[in-house]
């Protein structure tokens, strides 16, 4: 497969490979003895991590191979200073536009994703290296509009979004796990600092003693075993406000997905609804015109469920039930 760079200078071809795999360039001459340097300890990053028992990667396609050297390229401009960072910079932006280009063809990359012979894991792996080398490199998003919104704006259909009230069971945390595994570069920072107000709202005397392990969802996230039980995530004070957050998450992968801010993408819906607890989410996102009121108003939204859940705990405790009371509703 040979992916060409249209650049107006001296070029000169370039490989890198993977078991059968392999993907070839053409790049600038001056380039070309640095992204070898880069694709040397991008190969011995790679084998190190096929090894991994606990976390192997397999790639299966020339695309996946793709991805993630150009991913790796792209942190790598973060990691360097001066004129490496000037060489890795126009290395990544050469393979990111090739990428595109070669593999995309104008189409999403969620729906590439979706066509690859490779399992979920991998396809989320494609996602997440290629939103994270557009977020290093400053790269917009998408290639083309939606054809939802453009039916939209035409007024072919009507959308509405709708969010949800609390679901059965703690599975709600994997999702925000999911968000912030896959989109860091969309919603790191609105989880980061969401993490910070629960701690800091959870600390707050009024709250009683309902946070008996905590409300550290960063501590969570990055160190899986810490996650408290089930019991303890479905409780409204803690679940109350994550599942909250899990729904402004997605909003905002919406968004950034589809290259809109929040006005714009709020321009092309026709109403906004909630059960139970979504109302609250509902009634914040209505009102987010600007990333800056979205941020705002997430942090809003999230105190306002936080309360709620708390109140709601405080006013109603949970009570065990004896195995005689179990057996009589059976």
């Amino acid at each position: 497969m040979l992916l060409t760079a249209q650049i107006p200078e001296s070029l000169t071809p370039f490989s890198i490979s993977h078991g059968s795999l392999s993907v070839s360039w053409l790049l600038p001459y001056r380039l070309h003895c640095y992204a070898t340097r880069l694709y040397r300890t991008f190969e011995a990053t790679l084998a190190a991590r096929s090894d991994n028992s606990e976390h192997p990667i397999t790639l299966l396609s020339s695309v996946e191979l793709a991805a993630h050297y150009m991913c790796y390229v792209a942190h790598e401009t973060q990691a360097n200073t001066d004129r490496a960072c000037t060489q890795t910079h126009d290395i990544s932006k050469l393979l990111l536009e090739d990428f595109e280009a070669t593999f995309l063809r104008s189409n999403d990359i969620h729906t590439l994703a979706s066509a690859l012979p490779s399992s979920d894991s991998a396809k989320d792996e494609l996602l997440r290296c290629y939103y994270e080398t557009c977020f290093i490199t400053k790269h917009n998003t998408p290639l083309n509009e939606s054809a939802l919104l453009k039916a939209a704006r035409e007024g072919i259909v009507s959308l509405y979004t709708t969010f949800s009230g609390q679901g059965c069971g703690g599975r709600y945390f994997d999702e925000l796990r999911e968000l912030f595994r896959l989109y860091p570069s969309f919603v790191g920072t609105l989880i980061s600092e969401s993490g910070n107000l629960f701690r800091e709202l959870a600390s707050n005397p009024s709250a009683g003693r309902l946070f008996s392990k905590g409300f550290d969802i960063m501590a969570w996230l990055h160190h899986p075993q810490t996650t408290p039980d089930t019991e303890y995530l479905i409780s409204a004070p803690v679940s109350f406000p994550i599942i909250g957050l899990v729904q402004l998450g997605h909003y905002a992968v919406s968004c950034r997905a589809m290259g809109l801010d929040p006005g714009a993408f709020q321009r092309s819906i026709r109403g906004s609804t909630g059960h139970s607890q979504g109302i609250v989410v509902a009634a914040a996102m209505s009102a987010a015109d600007s990333w800056e009121a979205f941020d705002r108003l997430a942090t809003s939204c999230l105190t306002v469920l936080f309360w709620i859940g708390v109140r709601s705990q405080q006013a109603a405790p949970q009570m065990s039930l004896s195995p005689a009371q179990i057996q009589d509703s059976i």
